[in-house]
């Protein structure tokens, strides 16, 4: 009983002391702290000014603002995620690829399940045959790495299908395309792709039937009711994304097949073709 009641007693004057220490703390030390959180507060405050006005700069293609705006709030928030995977894109359509690079290997860093930055780096190394980022091998491994981590995206299977016809290897191609195709049956570069292996294969009445699902896809589709909705697009499937990086040259291949008449079908079709053709050999 003796014991117990000491120990209150040593608990009560703990306590005094902790509270006399407290009131008689100097006035400077509490003003500290409170500076430190307003420091802290102004400086998500500041970021986030900065990078709203670096999505401002960089949606107005001002891209040089853009990448000064970026940086200036990454210098506060250097593992912000959209801040390092807009800067890379700023970098990359400056020319500044090496920056992209390191910008995207950052946000990989930061977060190794980000797809997004590891298709952005396959596309860097695969993309751009005249610049020093040039890497199939590497580029091949950053789209296995998006395709794993994100099995419902068909762009990585697309991306190693154009690798796939770049190597030569066909049969690899035509399964990446077959598999996009089953994934998503209105993709009109993976229908162009496919029929451009059955052209080169010589079996024309199937590139023929390829190539023409791709001119139909292409052509605007009448919206259900007649009534054009938020969210309708020329194929009245899914909403608009954003366009992919032209690699080699083989996206605008694929482009306006809406011009394209049946008459003209099979011309249309030896005409692209042969123009891929000549661009792989290069």
């Amino acid at each position: 009983m003796r014991r117990q009641l000491g120990l209150g007693i040593a608990a009560v004057a703990v306590a005094f002391l902790v509270i006399t220490f407290v009131k008689r703390r100097p006035a400077s030390d509490v003003a500290s702290s409170r500076q430190v959180s307003v420091t802290g507060r102004d400086t998500i405050v500041q970021f986030w000014e900065r990078y709203r006005t670096a999505t401002d700069h960089r949606l107005a293609g001002r891209t040089q603002q853009a990448i000064d705006a970026y940086e200036h709030a990454l210098a506060l928030n250097e593992g912000h995620e959209d801040a390092l995977y807009y800067i890379g894109n700023m970098y990359r359509d400056a020319g500044r690829t090496a920056d992209a690079r390191d910008a995207w290997g950052r946000l990989v860093a930061v977060n190794p399940q980000s797809a997004r930055a590891h298709a952005e780096l396959a596309d860097l190394h695969f993309c751009f045959p005249q610049d020093p980022q040039f890497d199939l091998q590497r580029a091949e491994a950053e789209l296995r790495l998006a395709l794993v981590i994100n099995k419902e995206e068909t762009g990585p299977l697309f991306r190693l299908g154009q690798l796939a016809l770049v190597k030569g290897e066909f049969e690899n191609a035509r399964a990446y395309f077959d598999q996009v195709i089953a994934s998503n049956h209105t993709s009109v570069p993976a229908h162009v792709l496919r029929g451009y292996i059955a052209w080169n294969d010589r079996k024309i009445d199937e590139a023929l039937a390829f190539f023409g699902r791709a001119v139909h896809l292409d052509r605007p589709q009448a919206p259900i009711g007649g009534v054009p909705g938020e969210g309708d697009t020329k194929t009245g499937s899914a909403p608009l994304v954003a366009e992919q990086q032209d690699c080699w040259g083989l996206e605008s291949v694929t482009r306006d097949l809406d011009r394209v008449t049946d008459a003209g079908l099979a011309r249309a079709m030896g005409e692209r073709y042969s123009l891929i053709r000549t661009v792989l050999q290069q």
